[in-house]
């Protein structure tokens, strides 16, 4: 059972009087609709004048070779890779989720993306109900709420298509630490939201490994919030875990074993953790180190300056969270969370990426909410009075700051797919039907369709004409095969579009 909790009232968290008319409306629930619409009319573009990128398209593809039946049998046999495109992981019920999306959508590119959004606007209201039991207040939730919904990072995640397994793994992530704290409240049907928490944990891990680390954090939260830390010596109070402990051991086997992995098995996060204050950064600067590259402006490493500073601030403030010695100790399990959300990944990159931050992104809004508490509280007085009657108007500044950096973020994500619409639809109306096993040649094809190798070109032109091999080519390598071969089939995108 759950012990009352003894945190803050509404009342500690209110702002002195000028600014109490702002505070009743951020501190009301109505501010969730009103995030989920303003989030709605962010992301809507994405859904309404976009198609498909990168590695979209071998998604599509595998799922129309494939039928359903075998598709799933295949997804979930660690040993049998083909043609099932997991890049090498082991995410059978992600993948089987896209095949029943093909069968629904086909090629219709919209369904996907309103797919995605429907998630992410579900995760954030899951992301409120978790930060209002936590943190008990209405405004500290609004707050989470909203930077998890809004925040620059997470645009990629939301817009690309093959992006959703790291929503529907956090859409799955949340619901099942929802059904374990119903799980601790006890009641009548407390064995029916145990069961629940378990199976979604198993079925989180069939997403997506990055949900390996809820089996850290739901009991920590019952160790650090539900009950006194000492309880963690009793043997018993572990018993509950077991399940959750075995499915973990099981997935691991499956990910490190020789057939699953990028020839490397299952990785954990380390190389992550010398951006963590990067990471950081970003809750407080959300400028994507991208956006100031492209700019070409004199004096931009003032930017990333500034984001430096940023990470250093909000360290200090992690930092200051950790010393609070106040039970139940929110701020630790909080930032325990974050930590851990980060760990486990199967995925070896040299730094932050967007597509990583989004299930940590859970957790990131109660670490900044925290965070800007105990900045609050070592502050003289007379200081807080003042800043106070202007601390919702700059609430709100930067929420509209975050969505002008996210469509900033969308506006980039539509162009490089509406440059591959742009690229197939030339092609059908300049290439003609070809024989199967065909070999076609592309100069300059679309950046994103050969970023990692030639894969997602393939599968995007064997969408429309069937088994082919296609290659990616530049206009000397065109002079060279032509003159060995003047039969050759050569698209030259780069005239296309420069058109």
């Amino acid at each position: 059972m759950v012990q009352p909790a003894t945190a803050r009232t509404e009342d500690q968290f209110r702002p002195a009087t000028g600014s109490r008319d702002y505070y009743q409306f951020l501190a009301s629930p109505l501010v969730l609709p009103v995030v989920l619409l303003i989030a709605i009319a962010v992301f809507a573009p994405t859904a309404i004048h976009t198609w498909f990128q990168a590695d979209d398209f071998g998604l599509v593809r595998s799922s129309e070779l494939t039928p359903v039946d075998k598709f799933a049998v295949q997804a979930f046999d660690y040993r049998d890779l083909r043609p099932v495109p997991q890049f090498g992981f082991y995410r059978p019920l992600y993948v089987i989720t896209f095949r029943l999306c093909f069968a629904a959508f086909s090629t219709n590119a919209v369904a996907y993306h309103v797919l995605n959004l429907a998630l992410h606007l579900a995760s954030v209201v899951l992301v409120w109900r978790i930060a209002r039991r936590l943190l008990q207040t209405v405004f500290a939730a609004n707050v989470a709420g909203a930077i998890f919904a809004l925040h620059p990072a997470y645009t990629e995640t939301v817009t690309y298509v093959a992006r959703g397994n790291t929503i529907m793994v956090t859409f799955v992530y949340l619901l099942t630490t929802l059904a374990f704290f119903n799980y601790l409240d006890g009641g009548r049907w407390r064995l029916v939201y145990y069961g629940a928490s378990v199976l979604g944990f198993a079925a989180a891990m069939l997403y997506h490994t990055t949900s390996l680390s809820l089996a850290a954090v739901l009991p920590a939260y019952v160790f650090l919030v539900a009950q006194k830390p000492s309880a963690a010596l009793r043997p018993s109070q572990w018993l509950r875990f077991i399940p959750f402990f075995a499915i973990a051991a099981v997935m691991l086997r499956i990910q490190m074993s020789p057939e699953v992995g990028l020839q490397h098995g299952f990785k954990v996060g380390w190389h992550q953790y010398p951006a963590y204050g990067q990471y950081l950064g970003l809750s407080l600067f959300p400028v994507l180190s991208q956006d100031w590259l492209r700019l070409h402006l004199p004096g931009i490493a003032l930017l990333s300056r500034l984001q430096m500073a940023a990470s250093v601030a909000m360290i200090g403030a992690t930092l200051m969270i950790l010393e609070r010695r106040e039970w139940p100790y929110r701020g630790v399990f909080a930032v325990w969370w974050l930590f851990v959300a980060l760990f486990p990944n199967t995925t070896w990159v040299l730094s932050v990426i967007p597509a990583q931050l989004y299930l940590p992104g859970a957790s990131l809004g109660l670490v900044f909410v925290l965070a800007g508490r105990s900045v609050i509280e070592i502050l003289p007085a007379e200081l807080v009075r003042r800043v106070t009657p202007v601390a919702p108007l700059a609430l709100v500044v930067l929420v509209f700051a975050g969505v002008a950096l996210t469509l900033n973020h969308e506006r980039r994500s539509i162009r490089a797919m509406q440059e591959n619409r742009a690229f197939i639809a030339n092609v059908r109306d300049t290439v003609p039907p070809l024989p199967a096993h065909s070999t076609v040649y592309v100069i300059q094809p679309p950046p994103n369709l050969v970023l990692f190798g030639d894969n997602p070109l393939d599968a995007a032109l064997e969408l429309y004409y069937g088994d082919l091999q296609v290659h990616s080519i530049t206009s000397q390598e065109a002079i060279w095969i032509r003159a060995g071969n003047p039969t050759a089939v050569i698209y030259d995108n780069r005239s296309q579009s420069q058109r």
